[in-house]
């Protein structure tokens, strides 16, 4: 053994390093790419929780044209997705924004996403009940309640089929 790396002359040894530096080059390339795809999504992920309605739109839609279908998969990143959804959802008072977020949860839906969709707004739900029979805010019912008890109707019918 020792005398196969004697055997080599300083030629070998430069174009070994260089092929390994190729390689590693190579490596990046191919996953430098990635990690700035990972890293949008995120940017827009936390973007859409401080409520912006444009960034909760465009996560909303990123969503429900399938762009962030093999992302969805990883239960990590749904999880948080769906929180961020629903609390734009629940919070945000523009229309337009709301109307992002429910085709985002239709296609959430027919990708099978039920029980997790259905128990992150199950839980804001009650907050709000709890809030309303407190307070008896009939602006409050009127503007979140009763959107979200909507909502919340209708994915369950939807998820039934």
């Amino acid at each position: 053994m020792v005398a196969f790396f004697n055997s080599l002359e300083p030629k070998d040894v430069v174009t070994a390093l260089v092929a390994a530096y190729a390689a590693i080059v190579a490596t990046l390339n191919f996953v430098w790419p990635r990690i700035q795809e990972w890293k949008e999504h995120r940017v827009a992920i936390f973007r859409a929780l401080k409520g912006e309605k444009e960034a909760i739109s465009e996560v909303a839609y990123k969503v429900s044209k399938k762009e962030w279908d093999t992302r969805i998969k990883n239960k990590k990143f749904r999880k948080k997705l769906i929180s961020a959804l629903s609390m734009a959802f629940a919070l945000k008072g523009s229309d337009r924004a709301k109307a992002y977020v429910f085709k985002a949860f239709d296609h959430l839906v027919s990708l099978s996403y039920c029980d997790e969709l259905l128990e992150q707004l199950h839980d804001i739900q009650m907050i709000y009940k709890q809030y309303d029979s407190v307070f008896e805010d009939s602006s409050f019912r009127k503007k979140r309640l009763a959107p979200l008890n909507c909502l919340v109707v209708y994915l369950e019918e939807r998820c039934k089929q």
